[in-house]
């Protein structure tokens, strides 16, 4: 991912949170919802949380249906990157070889 687009997509971030009372939360989605076998499952998402009218410091963490990270402190920065290293991480490994074994 290119710098321009993670510092895009941080000015976007800042500028929804700016002047957000704290308590006021968001989601970032990192991959979709769907379904699965005849089941439906919950997106995985950034999920974050403002900590000062500022709205550069944050606590986020990333969840879904079956995740909880915990929850971290930071700015809108640290939030994005988790974003970012996320959907990298699944990137790399929907590119890893799987071996059919039957």
């Amino acid at each position: 991912m290119s710098n321009n687009n993670r510092q895009q997509q941080i000015d976007t971030l800042t500028e929804e949170l700016y002047d957000r009372p704290p308590g006021y939360r968001t989601v970032l989605e990192i991959v979709p919802g769907g379904q699965q076998g005849g089941l439906d499952y919950g997106p995985l998402v950034v999920e974050i949380v403002v900590l000062d009218t500022s709205g550069s410091s944050v606590a986020y963490q990333i969840s879904s249906d079956q995740e909880d990270s915990g929850w971290q402190l930071g700015d809108t920065a640290d939030a994005v990157d988790a974003l970012i290293d996320r959907r990298e991480t699944i990137a790399e490994q929907e590119n890893e070889p799987h071996y059919d074994y039957d």
